[in-house]
């Protein structure tokens, strides 16, 4: 039987911050949100440490 497996990095804490606004358009429609995935480059930094690893 040969061996596999798999591994998942994430980050716990980011320092990249993102917003979540209430749709002035629709109430009640979704809300608008804005990730900011990475904006600080610290986050990236991580991200890429634990994928080379």
């Amino acid at each position: 039987m040969a061996a596999s497996g798999f591994a998942l990095g994430a980050l716990d804490r980011p320092s990249s911050r993102g917003t979540v606004y209430l749709n002035p358009n629709d109430q009640y429609g979704p809300p608008l949100v804005q990730y900011n995935t990475f904006q600080n480059p610290a986050d990236k930094t991580i991200m890429l440490a634990m994928a080379r690893d």
